[in-house]
């Protein structure tokens, strides 16, 4: 269910609003220690105008804190969490001031009077809702049984609909071909080899020795676990169901505690297929095998077969009665889009500053670097750090606004905030297809992402030649703020400007470095350096400010080729859809 900001109780979003440092208690001991900055010790600006302020910094902090509050669950793409921080980015926006543009329904509170929402709707791929699933053993001794779904097994997101009584078979760890660190090569199916017309049993993971660790990988799995992977090669040798079973003895906190995978769970994998997909305990998985086996043998009994080798093994003393109905629906995401007026002869212009607010959930849509699948992956410096740059900036903007004299002539702001950044840069490159202004009246968009890790007053600026006499307009705050900037021509890169640049708008692209907690759990917020935050997002204002204000055009210069995205040494973030699924 999409949940817009009138499903969500006020007085929750409020609580939320002041949850404040105390938010802090809620995270993993272990990691609000380690490495965090020591605000008393953080760099003060040398000579920057106007100086950073414990007001300023206090409010950065809070924003950071509450976006990386489990609350929002890592702030994935079309989830609850998501929302969440969509239904904080709105509240905000109307306690700054600034005004919607979009137009909302007559059923949709957040319209207020005006009937206008700072929400832009968008989809980010589709959902698999689940309108009746059963499932049953035929045969076996005891003539059958029924299974429970939700407690017995669970539909998976990759299911397409289908029914019937098929014949069971143990596919083993369904792994095409894979190459075993001594030697030698391990597959499932020999040539020839075809589930034609039956329920396939697979197990998760991959090969394990005896301590239920991989025989493929020093930690953890490796790639040859791939769920898709596996589900997809049982479908291509014709199978009509598969059932996915957590391998019985797997050191593995999903095997131990025999986790059940759900149709929301597991997302990012690709193309649904169009037979039924599900995910079975072991218990249940045990007494299938058990029936159905020729010789009574357990799961584990055959795990370990197939942890010495592939092959198929027929389960012909009972059958699967299995009847799933699946129903395709879009996932929902929104920007949030807010607009601060300008003044006089170029208020029909507009300057854009924006910051992604999405980050990768609980890491099982894929985007977790660390493979720490089902844990919530904060995303404190990616990017709520940006997104409360963002904010501030909205604050600072709005009170400059109301200073200036009646007969100044200032371009509008639009403050964005980006969902689906991390799916491939979605939410922007939707909002320049579908903008409700012409892409010629927007002057230069600033983007804030990852600014929470500033080291050693060093920064990285992207988008400097994007624009014809850029550097040269930019040079002097740059100057003033004290800071060491490596200045990158390019206006291309992996985040929301290069949707704007893309469209022929100039850009600049505001980031303080990489880091080893990126995409992981440990991304969280005591680690960011809130001073340095504000002087970014400082910078950003005062060079705001002054295109807004400026009477001359900016010429667009295509940059194509040459990347202001950071140099990251592992390699720019990848689209969600382009990471291997979760094992």
């Amino acid at each position: 269910m999409h949940l817009r900001r009138s499903f969500l109780p006020r007085f929750a979003m409020v609580a939320v609003c002041g949850l404040g440092l105390s938010a802090l208690a809620q995270q993993p001991a272990a990691d609000l220690h380690a490495g965090a900055v020591d605000g008393a010790t953080a760099s003060a600006p040398r000579g920057y105008k106007p100086a950073v302020n414990d007001s300023d910094v206090h409010r950065y902090r809070e924003h950071v804190v509450t976006l990386a509050n489990p609350y929002f669950e890592g702030r994935g793409s079309g989830t609850a969490g998501n929302d969440r921080a969509a239904a904080y980015l709105e509240l905000w926006f109307e306690r700054i001031g600034l005004e919607p543009i979009f137009e909302g329904s007559a059923s949709d509170d957040a319209a207020g009077t005006s009937g206008k929402i700072y929400r832009q709707e968008f989809s980010v791929g589709t959902r698999t809702e689940v309108t009746s699933a059963s499932l049953g053993r035929v045969g076996g001794g005891d003539g059958g049984t029924e299974l429970r779904s939700g407690d017995d097994f669970e539909v998976l997101g990759l299911s397409g609909s289908g029914k019937g009584e098929l014949p069971l078979v143990f596919a083993g760890y369904a792994i095409s071909e894979a190459e075993l660190p001594g030697g030698g090569a391990y597959q499932t199916f020999a040539e020839g080899d075809s589930l034609e017309g039956k329920a396939a049993i697979i197990l998760r993971f991959e090969p394990m020795n005896a301590d239920g660790k991989s025989r493929f990988a020093d930690e953890r799995w490796s790639n040859n676990a791939d769920l898709g992977g596996k589900i997809r090669l049982a479908a291509s040798k014709g199978a009509a169901a598969v059932i996915l079973v957590n391998a019985p003895g797997a050191d593995d906190d999903r095997a131990r505690t025999d986790k059940l995978e759900t149709a929301s769970s597991l997302r990012g994998m690709g193309r649904a297929l169009d037979i039924p997909v599900v995910m079975m305990t072991i218990g249940q998985a045990d007494i299938l095998v058990r029936a159905a086996d020729e010789q009574g043998r357990s799961l584990e009994s055959l795990r370990k077969i197939a942890d010495e080798a592939g092959g198929v093994i027929e389960l012909p003393k009972a059958k699967l009665a299995i009847n799933v109905a699946v129903e395709r629906k879009p996932r929902i995401t929104n920007n949030i889009i807010g607009l601060l007026p300008g003044k006089g002869e170029l208020a029909d212009e507009y300057v854009v500053i924006g910051a992604h607010f999405d980050h990768v959930g609980d890491g099982n849509s894929g985007g977790s670097v660390s493979n720490e699948y089902g844990q919530i992956h904060y995303g404190a410096d990616d990017n709520a750090s940006g997104t409360s740059g963002m904010l501030l900036a909205a604050e600072i903007m709005k009170k400059h606004y109301e200073a200036l004299p009646a007969e100044a002539s200032a371009r509008s702001i639009l403050f964005m905030g980006f969902s689906g950044e991390e799916m491939g840069l979605i939410g922007s490159r939707f909002f320049v297809q579908n903008s409700p202004f012409e892409a010629s009246s927007i002057y230069a968009m600033l983007n804030m992402d990852m600014i929470g890790r500033m080291r050693d007053d060093k920064i990285e600026i992207g988008g400097i030649g994007s624009a014809e006499g850029f550097e040269a307009i930019v040079d002097p705050f740059f100057t003033a703020s004290g800071l060491e900037i490596s200045r990158q021509p390019g206006g291309s890169g992996p985040s929301d400007h290069a949707s704007f640049n893309a469209g022929g708008i100039p850009v600049l692209f505001f980031f303080t470095g990489f880091h080893r907690e990126y995409h992981t759990p440990r991304d969280v917020s005591a680690l960011i350096n809130p001073e340095g935050g504000v002087r970014v997002a400082m910078l950003c204002t005062d060079i705001a400010k002054s295109l807004a204000a400026r009477t001359e055009p900016l010429t667009f210069v295509s940059t194509s080729g040459s990347s202001s995205g950071p140099r990251l040494g592992r390699g720019d973030p990848a689209p969600l859809a382009a990471m291997s699924e979760p094992a």
